[in-house]
């Protein structure tokens, strides 16, 4: 038996590269600045929640899968290092389970990461509002396209490289879906479910349901 651990993720700040401030600054108009900061504190506890449990792990031989992560050896061990030393959560909690034996892995396709990155960039350096709604359209037209390749892409390098009697950890963001491309006898335990992390971001984004936001951030960080 195989076993993995999925951590469906809430993307950090650090994670975002060189579109951080961009995106922050979009962020910070579309919830205000009151819902931002209890956002960011919601994702703080849950980085704090991940690294508690994997903490308690035997990181010896673990084999780890990061979304967005296209080499493995010597050139995915300094991606790990530089993110984690410019503050990026997921990358600390990567380079504690390295320090302790763990094996960072290729996990996915450069072409299909580089084509997100361009329509995440022409949207965030849109400048009028035509130029924006043309480019969101076209981006959610082509990124749900691009995510379907992503999962399985990400499934196949799980399905293949993970030996027989291995545990592995996915980090994944959680509007990917790889679990349905998994074979059989690979056993996913989840930290959090997708759907739980993917109905508290939709309330995050939404005007109002302050109650309902507050209850999913309470279940997010238990």
């Amino acid at each position: 038996m195989r076993t993995l651990m999925l951590i469906p993720m809430i993307h950090s700040d650090p994670d975002l590269g060189a579109a951080a401030e961009k995106i922050r600054l979009m962020r910070e108009k579309l919830y205000g600045p009151a819902r931002l900061a209890r956002h960011e504190e919601v994702v703080a506890a849950f980085w704090q929640g991940v690294g508690h449990r994997l903490g308690a792990m035997d990181a010896t031989s673990l084999k780890i899968y990061q979304d967005g992560m296209v080499e493995a050896g010597a050139i995915g061990d300094a991606v790990v290092r530089e993110l984690a030393a410019k503050g990026s959560p997921n990358f600390q909690c990567i380079a504690r389970l390295m320090a302790g034996g763990a094996e960072i892995r290729k996990t996915e396709d450069l072409v299909l990461i580089r084509r997100e990155y361009e329509l995440t960039m022409g949207l965030v350096r849109a400048r009028s509002l035509w130029q924006k709604l043309y480019r969101l359209g076209v981006s959610r037209l082509q990124k749900g396209r691009l995510l379907k390749k992503r999962d399985r892409f990400m499934a196949h390098q799980i399905n293949t490289t993970l030996e027989e009697g291995e545990a592995g950890v996915l980090f994944v963001g959680a509007a990917h879906q790889v679990q349905p491309y998994l074979d059989a006898d690979i056993q996913v335990d989840p930290f959090k479910t997708p759907g739980l992390v993917r109905a508290y971001m939709k309330a995050v984004k939404r005007r109002g349901g302050e109650e309902e936001l507050l209850r999913l951030g309470e279940e997010l960080i238990a």
